[in-house]
Order: structure tokens, then C-alpha cells, then sequence
């Protein structure tokens, strides 16, 4: 159903400002064949409701498809039709919904958007200080920036997304930004200044347009109170690709916007350090064509920190991105590792499994730092590529090492043997702990155990956990599984958070620890043995290759189950002292800031021998 000819239809005059409207957009597409995006939104809005929000929900097709008909749209009660049918376009929904607005504060969320309460009240407290308008950044699946906002930097060309296949933490640091437009479909606007967009197909250029009239209407009504705005909300994700077609409506808009001066742009990409280059056309096809793709730039040269040089690392893991990488070591040592390049005056993103190559961005990268565990990561050719074997070393194959500029095990005896045998220089560089959440303290009686395992099962009965049940000690395990392997009484939880990990250690009588078996044979040594003892636990482990020369008496090793039970009884557990001395040793010796100012002085090193700047010969 189009909207009716003749005058549009606009917002009453009477809006309370005690009221934030939430205007629920959803694709019939999404209705017909997602039941679980419904789901969702029927979630969003029910907790909105809870919180005082007055929803509306309105039905649309993404373009008048002829011949084509829809059942009259049915949805769960949380979501309340403003009219019983399929609008012709996301447009013309939003023209419907206008007139049944009560709040001075609207925020409108399409179905390609997965959003929660907190992003819908985030984005209404953003209307103050002259903003009229304030859109999400949205993420892909894969954690990388789907939008900052529109960017205007090619006439006739719809516009760009600013920030486009970024890391996310390039609009994490700038915070909330002013730009010149919005372009996805997750914003919270002025009510009063809210009008029907133009009944285009293509939904990023709708919202476009309606953000421009949004503001220019405030700044005619208030001047100063005209300012669109993107808002980082963390993990706010575009679930698919909104509707995009460049069709005759447009086409007009790219003509009445030809003359458009984007004054926004240049400065939010100045502000992370880049500027825009010679943008580029997406070709013919599956995506529209005459969509620009801005070419961003690093804005100057090297910039140099308190002697220095800055530049920007990307450290890439294996881990899945979004929740499901959570829980994953691999994460907590690539955050760790950040923070400590980052105290040397570096800039670093992390990338995931499925951000490691990243066409729009990647190219401003100066460092790839791949630390390698279970899966082999893609070079980065506009970088320097350095390679830091933590884990699974029978995975990494000798044309992998060749690629990289520098390259570090984790393991010294694996470094060792196999630059002997490959004539690749591979230097030991061991795992690390962050001293700073790995400490000696208060222990919690909530987290307090006599013995203690935190980990997963890895999908088998892990010899450390088989040994102790077998040896009878009083053990706490912390991890997935475990209910398939030992009785209920033995296991905590599921998931023990990394905040809460280092006062579980220290509140723990003794901690326990094993290794894989190919990383005990070739000394990768276990992170979590630097994170226990940093924190003042008493630990005993399997035995791998090189682990008492690290840690000396901090760390006893056992083969039998009567080694355990015998060295779960023996003194040196309770020996308070020499536990806080370790603990400083592993602190001061084996600390991620110790690892990053290896890292950034053989990196500086290789770019003075080769006599070039970072990389960007590469380029």
C-alpha cells in the first residue's frame, strides 16, 4: 500500500517530552522467512515498553514488485501495527507511523539492524546539546564498521560509508563524532523535525535524505541545533545489507545533491589520523553501481611518540568474532598485548578470524602482527608481517614462516630446532602475563577453593583434572564439559570471567595446570602459568620442555598421581613469602609490556636496515 496522493502526512504539534516513541521498521521479507529476526524485535520491544517506551511497528516492502501480493501482516502483540498492511517502501512506512508519534524523542530500528533497549535509550539521550539527529555505528558479523555516516566525495555518486570496513576501534576512539548525514537505518531524531523521505528503493540513500531535511528543518527552527551525529554503542550489528538500488528518485536526489560540500568528513578522518584519497566506483552488478567507496589515506607521515615512532599494528587471532570468540585465550592475550603497544605510544586494532583481510582498510596497517594458534591467518601485503607463535606449533608449516618479515615462537626449543632446519631466523619470545589484573591481593570467599582448575575440556578427560579426582583432592574446576567427565560437586561454573580469574587464583590454596601435548614437548610454556603465579598462587603442572627455568620452585612439577597428591600436601604450598616473590619475578620479567618493547624495537630495527618508513614502500 503507497501512501495516500496529495499533502504527506507530518508529526502533531503536541508532543510530551516525557515520551521517547521507538518505531519498529520490518522488511516483509524478514516476516515471511526470518520468524527469528521477528522474535528479536518482539523482545526489543517488549523491554523498551518495560522502560516506559511507546512502540510502533509498521510493515514494508522494499519496492513495488508487480504481480506480487503479502497476507496481511501479522505480528506478536510487543509490536503493534500502525496500519494493518504492507507499505510500498521503508518510506513510506515511515511516512505512516508520523502522525501517531506522542514523544518529543522518536528512535527508529529497521529489521537489518539487531539492537537492544540499551542502544534504543543510548541513542534518545543523545539528543541534547543541538543535536537533531544521532545514528548508530553499525558493525558487520565480522566486527568490522559497517557506517560512521554518509560521505559525500564524488558528484553524482550516491554517497560512501564513512569508515567502511574499518576496525571498530577506529570509532570506538573518536567517540561521538558530528558528521554530515546518517545512512543506516538505527537513529534517534528531533520528533518535531521528522518528515516523509523521499520514496526512493535504495534505504541508506532514504535515510540520507532524511537526515539532511531533518537538519536543515532545525537549523531553520534553532539555529545551532542542527547537528547529526554518529554514536559508537559498542557491539551494534547490521544483521544484512539494506535494500540499495539507485532508481529515478535517486537519481534526482545525486542531482540535487551535486553541488553538496561534505565539511564533516575531513574532519572525523582527521581526527584518527587519515584523510580522504581518489575515491572509487563499485562496479555493475550485485551492488549498485555509482556508490562511491572512499580511498582513506594516512593523513601525514610516521608520527613520533616521546622518541618513538607511532604505528599502527593490527594483531590478528583466530578467534570467532562477537560473542563467540569471547571466551577464547587467544582474545585476552591480543587485548593484553594491545594495551602494552599501546603504552609505547602505538596505535592497534584487533582482528578476528573473519576481519583478518580487510580490502578497505587494511592497507593503512604498518604492522600484522598474526599470533598464531589454530588457524593460519592471510598476509597482509601492504604491511610488515610478523608472526608470534603462541600455541599449536605442528600446525605451522615452513612456507607459512617464509612469509613473514619477523617471526617469534612462544616455544624456544621449537624456535631453535626449526630455524636450524629452514635457515628462518625465529626468535623465542615467551607468553606474558598483564601485572596489572595479575597481582598479589584480597582473596574472595566466593571464589575461594582448595584446589583449583580453570579451563574447558577440550573435548576429552584433561590428564591434570583425571589425576586430581583420582589423587581424591578437594578440587574446583571452572570451564564447558565437565559434568561429562566428573561428579556435579566438583565443578563451579561454566565461565569464570578474566576480571575474576586473578582473585580466584589467589583465593585458590593451589591452582592446577596442563599442556597440550605438542606445546609441552616444545616449551610453550602455558599463559596461564604466568597468570597464576603472577597473582601469588601456588601451581603444579605437567611438565614441559623449559618450564622450570622460567619459574624455578614457583612451579612444581609432577608425572604420577602420587606426585599430585604428595606435592598438594607438601609446605612449599603455604609459603605465603616466596609466593609474593615469585610473583613480583613473573611480573617484572614476564610482563606484555616487556614482550611489546620487543616487539617495537625489532620491528624499528628491521625498518631502519631496509631504510624505508614502516612499510609504506609496499604501497
Amino acid at each position: 500500500m503507497p501512501l495516500a496522493d496529495g499533502p504527506q502526512p507530518g508529526v502533531r504539534e503536541d508532543l510530551l517530552e516525557s515520551i521517547v516513541d521507538l518505531v519498529v521498521t520490518i522488511d516483509v521479507d524478514d516476516l515471511e522467512r526470518r520468524p527469528d529476526v521477528v522474535e528479536e524485535l518482539a523482545g526489543l520491544a517488549s523491554e523498551a515498553t518495560s522502560r516506559g517506551v511507546v512502540v510502533t511497528a509498521v510493515v514494508y516492502q522494499v519496492e513495488e514488485s508487480v504481480g506480487r501480493t503479502h497476507v496481511l501482516p501479522r505480528l506478536p502483540e510487543a509490536l503493534p501495527l500502525v496500519v494493518p498492511h504492507v507499505m510500498r517502501g521503508w518510506s513510506a512506512g515511515v511516512g505512516q507511523v508520523l502522525p501517531h508519534l506522542t514523544g518529543t524523542r522518536t528512535v527508529v530500528v529497521d529489521s537489518t539492524v539487531k539492537a537492544d533497549v540499551r542502544v534504543v535509550l543510548g541513542l534518545a539521550d543523545e539528543l541534547r546539546g543541538g543535536v537533531a539527529l544521532a545514528q548508530a555505528v553499525l558493525r558487520h558479523p565480522n566486527e568490522t564498521i559497517v557506517s560512521v555516516g554518509a560521505v559525500f566525495d564524488m558528484p553524482l555518486s550516491a554517497p560512501g560509508s564513512l569508515l567502511g570496513g574499518f576496525p571498530p576501534e577506529d570509532a570506538e576512539a573518536l567517540g561521538v563524532v558530528d558528521i554530515m548525514a546518517a545512512d543506516r537505518p538505527a537513529f534517534a531524531v528531533r520528533t518535531r523535525y521528522l518528515v516523509v523521505p523521499p520514496a526512493t528503493t535504495d534505504v541508506p540513500l532514504a535515510v540520507t535524505a532524511l537526515s539532511l531535511s531533518v537538519s536543515a528543518r532545525a537549523s531553520l527552527s534553532e539555529p545551532g541545533s542542527d547537528r547529526v551525529v554518529a554514536v559508537p554503542l559498542g557491539r551494534v550489528y547490521q544483521a544484512r545489507e539494506p535494500a540499495r538500488r539507485l532508481d529515478v528518485i535517486a537519481q534526482d536526489l545525486l542531482q540535487v545533491w551535486a553541488t553538496l560540500v561534505d565539511g564533516r568528513s575531513p574532519v572525523v578522518l582527521a581526527a584518527a589520523g587519515f584523510r580522504l584519497g581518489t575515491p572509487s566506483v563499485q562496479p555493475a552488478g550485485a551492488v549498485p553501481a555509482r556508490v562511491t567507496r572512499p580511498r582513506i589515506e594516512r593523513r601525514d607521515g610516521v608520527s613520533v611518540v616521546e622518541g618513538t615512532p607511532r604505528l599502527r599494528w593490527s594483531i590478528k587471532t583466530a578467534a570467532w568474532a562477537g560473542e563467540r570468540g569471547d571466551d577464547w585465550g587467544d582474545v585476552f592475550f591480543a587485548r593484553d598485548l594491545a594495551e602494552a603497544l599501546r603504552g609505547v605510544g602505538q596505535e592497534v586494532v584487533i582482528d578476528n578470524r573473519e576481519s583478518s583481510v580487510r580490502p578497505e582498510s587494511e592497507h593503512l596497517d604498518d604492522v600484522s602482527l598474526v599470533l598464531r594458534g589454530l588457524d593460519r591467518v592471510p598476509l597482509n601485503p601492504w604491511a610488515m608481517n610478523v608472526l608470534w607463535v603462541i600455541s599449536h606449533p605442528d600446525r605451522v608449516s615452513d612456507v607459512e614462516l617464509a612469509g613473514y618479515d619477523l617471526r617469534y615462537s612462544a616455544g624456544p626449543r621449537w624456535a631453535q630446532k626449526t630455524a636450524r632446519r629452514t635457515s628462518l631466523p625465529i626468535e623465542p619470545l615467551l607468553q606474558a602475563t598483564n601485572p596489572s589484573r595479575f597481582h598479589p591481593g584480597p582473596v574472595d570467599p566466593g571464589l575461594a577453593s582448595d584446589v583449583l582448575f580453570v579451563g574447558k575440556t577440550r573435548e576429552v578427560f584433561r590428564p591434570v583434572v583425571r589425576d586430581a579426582v583420582e589423587a581424591g583432592l578437594d578440587l574446583s574446576v571452572w570451564g564447558e564439559g565437565w559434568t561429562r567427565f566428573i561428579s556435579d560437586e566438583h565443578v563451579r561454573g561454566t565461565f569464570l570471567s578474566n576480571d575474576e580469574l586473578a582473585v580466584a587464583y589467589r583465593s585458590a590454596r593451589l591452582v592446577l595446570n596442563d599442556h597440550w601435548r605438542d606445546m609441552a614437548r616444545e616449551g610453550f610454556i602455558s599463559n596461564r602459568l604466568f597468570d597464576a603465579v603472577a597473582s601469588g598462587a601456588a601451581v603444579i603442572s605437567d611438565e614441559a620442555e623449559g618450564l622450570v627455568d622460567v619459574f624455578g620452585p614457583a612451579v612444581r612439577t609432577y608425572r604420577t598421581v602420587e606426585d599430585l597428591r604428595r606435592l598438594s600436601q607438601h609446605a612449599w604450598v603455604d609459603d605465603v613469602g616466596a609466593r609474593a616473590s615469585s610473583a613480583a619475578a613473573i611480573a617484572n620479567e614476564h610482563s606484555f609490556a616487556r614482550r611489546a618493547s620487543v616487539l617495537v624495537d625489532d620491528v624499528l630495527r628491521v625498518v631502519t636496515e631496509n631504510g624505508r618508513d614502516a612499510s609504506r614502500d609496499r604501497r
